[in-house]
C-alpha cells in the first residue's frame, strides 16, 4: 500500500510557514545519519532492483584506488550497477530537490566536481570496481535523487549518461506503511528521545 509523502512536509510547521533555516539544517543532518538505511528496505519490497551488500569503490586499470567509494550496488537482470544517492533536499533552499530539465545544468555543475564518476558514467570499462575487495563487472550508474520529474526522466538520464534515476520520495511513499520501514524510524526516534532525556537529567 502506497502512502502520501513529500519532502516539503518535513520542513513546514503549517501549510504556508516553513521552519527556520537552523531547524532545516538540523533535520537535514539528522536525516543524513540514516537515510541510506531506507534504500535496502525499498529494494526488498519493490523487487525492481536487488540490493547487493557492500559499497563500490573505484580503481584505475592499474588497480590503484582512486579514493572514490559510493553508496550501493544494485542488481537487475543479472547486471550490476553502481548507485550514488544524493541527499540534496533542503540544500540552497530546495533548489536541487527535484532533478528536471530546468535545473539539470546547475546540477551537472555540482556533479562535475566528481570527475572520476563522470568518466565512469561514460565508460565503466575504463575502471575496476571492487565491492568488499572483490572485483565486480559494473554495467552503469544509477542515481537516487530526492525527487525526479517523470516528464524529464529520459532526458536527464541521457544527459547524465546513467542507466536510471530513482526518486527517493517515491521510495518512501511506497514503503512508509511497511513494518520494516516503521521499525527503522521508530528505532532512531527512540534513540533520539532516550539521548535527549538523558541529556536533561
Amino acid at each position: 500500500m502506497s502512502g502520501t509523502f513529500n519532502f516539503e512536509y518535513l520542513f513546514e510547521k503549517t501549510k504556508n510557514q516553513k521552519i527556520s533555516s537552523e531547524e532545516q539544517n538540523f533535520f537535514s543532518r539528522l536525516f543524513g545519519l540514516f537515510y541510506e538505511k531506507i534504500v535496502p528496505i525499498w529494494c526488498n519490497i519493490n523487487k525492481e532492483y536487488e540490493y547487493i551488500e557492500g559499497r563500490p569503490s573505484l580503481y584505475n586499470l592499474k588497480n590503484q584506488y582512486l579514493h572514490r567509494t559510493y553508496d550501493f550496488v544494485f542488481k537487475k537482470n543479472e547486471k550490476l550497477f553502481l548507485v550514488e544517492q544524493k541527499n540534496w533536499i533542503a540544500y540552497e533552499n530546495f533548489k536541487f530537490l527535484e532533478i528536471n530539465k530546468n535545473n539539470l545544468k546547475k546540477i551537472k555543475h555540482h556533479l562535475d566536481k566528481d570527475e572520476e564518476l563522470n568518466k565512469f558514467c561514460s565508460d565503466p570499462k575504463n575502471y575496476i570496481v571492487k565491492v568488499n575487495q572483490e572485483k565486480k563487472e559494473i554495467q552503469g550508474v544509477i542515481f537516487i535523487w530526492p525527487r525526479v520529474s517523470i516528464n524529464d526522466l529520459e532526458y536527464c538520464k541521457k544527459e547524465l549518461k546513467v542507466y536510471d534515476i530513482l526518486s527517493f520520495e517515491e521510495m518512501i511513499k511506497e514503503i512508509k506503511h511497511e513494518k520494516a520501514f516503521i521499525g527503522l524510524i521508530e528505532k532512531y526516534q527512540n534513540w533520539c528521545n532516550d539521548f535527549f532525556d538523558r541529556l536533561k537529567k
